[in-house]
């Protein structure tokens, strides 16, 4: 899941870009919100896959994987 919400950080990026050289400043500070929420998003997404896998392996206490949830 992580990567997709990398992939649309990503094109949000560039549609930020393409709306700022072409001096579209509120679609381009629009497109730059999203890409930011993409990418929070991704490493939130990232790090509840991170405790999952500790989780199903069970290396971690359960108090360890309850923080990084």
């Amino acid at each position: 899941m992580f990567e997709d919400y990398l992939q649309d950080a990503y094109y949000f990026y560039n549609q930020a870009i393409k709306s700022k050289n072409s001096s579209n400043d509120r679609e381009a500070k629009m497109f730059f919100r999203a890409s930011v929420f993409c990418a929070a998003s991704s490493i939130e997404a990232f790090i509840n896959f991170i405790g999952d896998t500790f989780s199903k392996g069970g290396t971690l206490d359960k108090i360890e994987v309850a923080f990084l949830n």
